[in-house]
């Protein structure tokens, strides 16, 4: 602060959408916020949790139907919101979101 011209704004609660919880000498990050922001968006809010991201042996089909605009900027939409969540504080989704690239 004698360098540069700043303030103490206290210690954060949240960066680039990311909650920041402190409790003694550990840290926890979550982004449950956007998450359910990302759910309501896309109209999954009520949608029932999963086990695992992908079911056990899935590969995914090429799609051959004529591309509905619509339909594939809403999957962009989702798609970049789990890029978002697993690079932040999600790794274990990481396979399941690339498959679906």
């Amino acid at each position: 602060m004698k360098r540069w011209e700043c303030r103490d704004l206290g210690e954060a609660k949240e960066f680039l959408r990311m909650n920041i919880h402190r409790d003694g000498c550990r840290l926890h990050i979550d982004q449950r916020k956007y998450l359910e922001k990302v759910l309501e968006h896309c109209g999954m809010i009520n949608t029932k949790p999963a086990r695992t991201p992908l079911p056990q042996g899935y590969q995914p089909e090429k799609n051959t139907a004529p591309i509905n605009p619509e339909l594939q900027m809403r999957f962009q939409t989702v798609i970049g919101s789990l890029l978002y969540l697993m690079l932040g504080t999600r790794p274990d989704i990481a396979y399941a979101v690339m498959q679906m690239v």
